[in-house]
């Protein structure tokens, strides 16, 4: 019965351990999560990016638009082309606007090219980030991968012996096990060594041990009150 519950207690911290490597491979494994939010924000910056060169061709486009009607209006006022006053002053007049507005979309247009250019350093940023982090997740991947299946495999078989070890000692020894596993940090069973408690490593009584070597009754550890077993 004794052998019993110490070989549950080793499987038990065997399974605390798993669970453990478990929960640290995961952190690894979030790098994945981190990889697919740089990408999100790279493409995220790429549309941006889309947007704005489809907004500055725009402006492009009607600066032009307004320099080609400049041009005529010139040709016009300096080609000799009109000679009529009133009609000459309404064309300088609209010649005077069409230069505002040209000035007012560049000045608009060269806002756009700040913010753009500023989003293009951006990209090429992060696309380095991306691309180291690719890298690290491919190099480290498949390792970490096969570690994952081991985990699974041992914590699995872990538990299918703990359910027969735990199945196997009596009822009322099962229930205080459980109960000090949840007390004492997973550590409900202390091995004895040398007249030692091997969890806390006070020395116990000569009656104890000579209790324990009866292995007739619980005996617990005065000081951490832990199940002492002899093995």
């Amino acid at each position: 019965m004794w052998d019993k519950l110490f070989s549950l207690q080793e499987v038990d911290t065997k399974i605390q351990i798993n669970l453990k490597d478990k929960d640290d491979l995961n952190e690894k494994i979030l790098l994945e999560d981190g990889k697919k939010a740089k990408e999100s924000l790279l493409n995220e910056i790429k549309n941006a990016i889309t947007k704005y060169q489809v907004q500055i061709n725009k402006i492009e486009s009607k600066i032009q638009e307004l320099q080609n009607k400049k041009t005529d209006i010139q040709k016009k006022i300096y080609g000799g082309l009109v000679s009529n006053v009133r009609e000459l002053q309404a064309l300088k007049n609209e010649d005077d606007q069409l230069e505002k507005d040209i000035n007012e979309l560049n000045n608009y247009a060269n806002k756009f090219f700040s913010k753009l250019s500023l989003m293009e350093e951006n990209l090429d940023k992060i696309t380095q980030e991306v691309d180291i982090l690719k890298e690290n997740w491919n190099k480290n991947f498949p390792e970490l991968e096969k570690r994952s299946e081991d985990l699974e495999i041992s914590i699995k078989e872990n538990m299918s012996n703990r359910d027969i070890l735990f199945n196997s000692i009596p009822d009322d020894l099962s229930m205080i096990y459980q109960r000090l596993l949840k007390a004492k940090d997973n550590i409900a069973v202390s091995k004895v060594s040398a007249g030692t408690c091997s969890v806390c490593h006070v020395k116990f009584p000569l009656s104890t041990e000579k209790e324990l070597m009866l292995g007739k009754e619980i005996v617990f550890c005065d000081n951490c009150g832990r199940i002492l077993v002899i093995i």
